[in-house]
């Protein structure tokens, strides 16, 4: 495991919803959220550079900015293009040239276990019963029925139990290593593809750069006992259907999770850590007391090997944001993010949570469009003079200061 994720502050970034690079319409576009395309792109990245070094992170997540259906990047068309909307291969080259320069890493998220279905792959194998495509999809009945990720048919499951599929997939993870020096993956919906599949690809991205991470999305949230045969992990690892099943039944997801994140500590460099997340949670409903807090915690780290590394956060774009749980009191999300900072893995900051970037109303996870309330465009006037943002600042400095110790 590469010695600079251990020691990383991670900044995750909605693509769409941080910067247009245009001051002016960053500003009128706050507190707003929409279905569609609002503008935020690399440039307005690379513009908020100051931003960064002045808050003291070292690591920048971006959502996936791969040619897309969506403004989320997580419907793909095309993996080896960028999505005009957020700019060009060269505003990336000069992102990460930029960010590296400033001590920053770059980690993109990668999808493969599914995408579009207006990827031009799928179209052909739908269109065309002799496609050399038609075995990349997993067809239940030709053309109509298919598996995808989960129940959602917009965006059917890739089959990497194919080789040609897995050759693809490697060589699109290899390209954007070899031309613009990424320095890792989040990898999204992990147990949907095979661990064989994984072992593959992580293989495969070491041997291109040593220092690569690979980062885990383990999540059993709003899984059913319909969608366990999407689930392609349980095909090679040491956990029972039957086992999920049951724990998908009861909604066990911390069990679920720590489960899950096991089977992966050979093949990747550590998962988010989802568990927590919810411990975080449960807290501030005051579902347990601090002292349980700690004695689950030391639990829970008991269980992975100290090199697998289980970076902490306490929200993200599919969940209700942690301040707006908090009833907008920042004094509780200052001293929820001072205990995540405790914590001996790294903190993840999402985008906004150093300002109180909050929301309107509850997501109903699995309905369309609800979870746009946790992805609002950054209100930027919020910055100047913030409290919670110099709190924020303060536990990155004091982090980093005991790294150096």
């Amino acid at each position: 495991m590469p010695n600079w994720l251990k020691d990383s502050i991670i900044y995750h970034i909605l693509v769409d919803r941080f910067s247009t690079g245009n001051k002016q319409r960053d500003f009128s576009l706050s507190f707003k959220t929409s279905k569609n395309w609002m503008g935020g792109n690399i440039k307005g990245i690379v513009s908020k550079l100051e931003y960064f070094k002045n808050l003291g992170i070292n690591a920048v997540w971006l959502s996936p900015i791969f040619e897309g259906a969506y403004y989320h990047g997580y419907h793909v068309t095309n993996y080896f293009e960028i999505d005009k909307h957020f700019g060009s291969k060269k505003d990336l080259e000069i992102l990460v040239k930029t960010f590296h320069k400033n001590g920053i890493k770059i980690i993109l998220d990668f999808v493969p276990n599914h995408c579009s279905v207006k990827h031009p792959f799928f179209l052909d194998a739908i269109k065309n019963p002799n496609s050399k495509y038609r075995d990349w999809f997993i067809f239940k009945r030709w053309p109509k029925s298919y598996l995808s990720f989960l129940h959602f048919k917009e965006i059917p499951k890739l089959n990497v139990e194919n080789d040609d599929v897995v050759n693809y997939l490697i060589e699109v993870g290899e390209y954007w290593i070899e031309e613009f020096n990424v320095d890792g993956y989040r990898l999204d919906h992990a147990i949907g593809p095979t661990i064989a599949f994984w072992r593959k690809f992580s293989k495969s991205m070491k041997k291109v750069k040593k220092d690569f991470v690979l980062i885990g999305e383990v999540w059993f949230q709003g899984i059913k006992k319909r969608h366990i045969e999407t689930l392609w992990f349980l095909k090679d690892s040491k956990v029972k259907e039957r086992t999920i099943q049951k724990l998908v039944e009861q909604k066990t997801l911390d069990v679920l999770n720590d489960i899950a994140m096991k089977q992966f500590e050979n093949v990747f460099d550590g998962c988010l850590d989802f568990t927590v997340n919810l411990l975080f949670r449960k807290l501030l409903k005051k579902k347990m007391s601090l002292d349980v807090f700690w004695q689950k915690i030391d639990e829970h780290y008991k269980k992975f090997k100290k090199n697998f590394v289980l970076p902490t956060f306490l929200d993200n774009h599919d969940m209700d944001r942690f301040i707006f749980l908090a009833k907008n009191r920042e004094n509780l999300v200052a001293f929820f993010s001072s205990l995540q900072f405790s914590l001996p893995q790294p903190p993840i900051i999402y985008y906004g949570n150093e300002i109180g970037l909050s929301q309107k109303k509850r997501i109903v996870f699995n309905k369309e469009f609800s979870d746009l309330e946790a992805r609002r465009f950054m209100t930027w006037e919020k910055v100047k003079d913030n409290p919670l943002l110099q709190h924020y600042k303060n536990l990155v400095l004091g982090r980093r200061f005991l790294k150096r110790r």
